[in-house]
């Protein structure tokens, strides 16, 4: 809305080249299937990190709440 209104000025292609920087991690320029691979590893390492003890963690926080 800033932008359209005129308050201020967006360098677009720079927007475009950092934003494609971010999502190449082979480095060869493009996003391609194995940016997307290197992606999804990285996400699923977040999600799954210390799953088992937050898992342990939540279940019995849920029963004692249930319980209490």
């Amino acid at each position: 809305m800033a932008q359209q209104a005129g308050w201020i000025d967006l360098k677009w292609h720079k927007i475009q080249r950092d934003a494609a920087r971010a999502v190449d991690f082979d480095g060869d320029g493009q996003f391609g299937k194995e940016d997307a691979k290197m992606a999804w590893r990285r996400v699923r390492g977040v999600l799954t990190a210390n799953l088992p003890s937050s898992a342990g963690f939540s279940a019995g926080f849920l029963v004692g709440a249930y319980a209490g």
